[in-house]
């Protein structure tokens, strides 16, 4: 060989060093990019999950983390109750992505990933940056069971039928085509229009998913169709308390001596008015709104 061609080879040989390490380097941005997304996506269903689970031979994810434990897994039943099922068909789109880079556990491994010792073809992946702080006293919303009319159940509820709660997941009315979400030969469609579909208003169509025969990566339904004024309970989030502002006041003073605190102040208000001009009009309108209650007391 020339030295010439040696000088080529040589080249050719630091050019290919170069793109390999480019390539890496890549490889590397890509993986730190999907764990950044995962984050975003996991974090809006559980603010402070701190890691995820992924299997990366089938590009799934199954499990997430806080720093409490395990929050979500793909094996729970009916887990999508928990973590929507268009927020794992996302997550599974960034896998499908990333892992096109190479899912080979020395892949996967140099970019960061924890293979899992009792998990035979397990990882997990850190998810970066910080996690929302757990409350200190975090308080539990409450929910309480309403009775409606089933013209009024609208999509996402929660109802009753045939003694178990059923998540709604559309609702048609005779205005309604479900042949633009189904088709026009999909079972679902005729179902609905062999019913729903006349002139009366009579009947409204609800697909309720099956949550004892769904999985993770797929939602089980059926088609239920109910006359309008059949009456179905459903679930209701109960408003939260609201905060008692007085309490502070209260904590120092009786509430007689709240109350003849604000009588003085009306009082005073309706002697002198607001010379300064240093009150807002709704502490104008507070005050004349007591002084007209306290005033009617007085008259009685």
């Amino acid at each position: 060989m020339s030295s010439n061609e040696t000088s080529q080879t040589g080249q050719l040989a630091a050019e290919l060093d170069d793109a390999c390490v480019a390539t890496a380097q890549a490889r590397d941005l890509v993986f730190k990019a999907a764990a950044e997304v995962l984050a975003g996506i996991t974090r809006k269903h559980f603010p402070t999950a701190t890691m995820v689970t992924v299997e990366p031979s089938d590009g799934a994810l199954v499990g997430i983390h806080t720093d409490a434990g395990r929050a979500w897994s793909a094996y729970d039943h009916a887990p999508n109750s928990v973590l929507p099922l268009p927020a794992l068909d996302e997550a599974h789109r960034v896998l499908a992505a990333v892992l096109a880079f190479g899912r080979d556990h020395a892949t996967v491994t140099a970019a960061g990933w924890e293979p899992i010792p009792s998990g035979a073809g397990l990882y997990h992946v850190t998810l970066p940056g910080d996690p929302a702080e757990r409350p200190a006293a975090e308080q539990r919303p409450t929910w309480s069971v309403e009775t409606i009319r089933a013209v009024d159940v609208v999509d996402n509820d929660e109802v009753m039928i045939d003694g178990r709660w059923r998540e709604v997941l559309d609702v048609w009315d005779d205005e309604s085509d479900p042949a633009a979400q189904f088709g026009e030969d999909h079972e679902f469609t005729q179902q609905i229009r062999a019913k729903v579909n006349w002139l009366s208003p009579t009947y409204i169509a609800l697909r309720l998913a099956d949550d004892e025969k769904s999985r993770f990566d797929e939602v089980v339904s059926e088609i239920r169709v109910i006359r309008c004024r059949d009456l179905i309970q459903v679930q209701r989030m109960n408003a939260p308390a609201p905060a008692d502002v007085l309490a502070d006041v209260l904590a120092v003073v009786e509430p007689l001596d709240v109350r003849g605190a604000l009588r003085a102040g009306t009082e005073l208000w309706a002697e002198t008015g607001d010379p300064q001009d240093v009150l807002s009009e709704s502490q104008r309108e507070t005050l004349s709104t007591l002084r007209a209650h306290f005033t009617s007391i007085d008259d009685q």
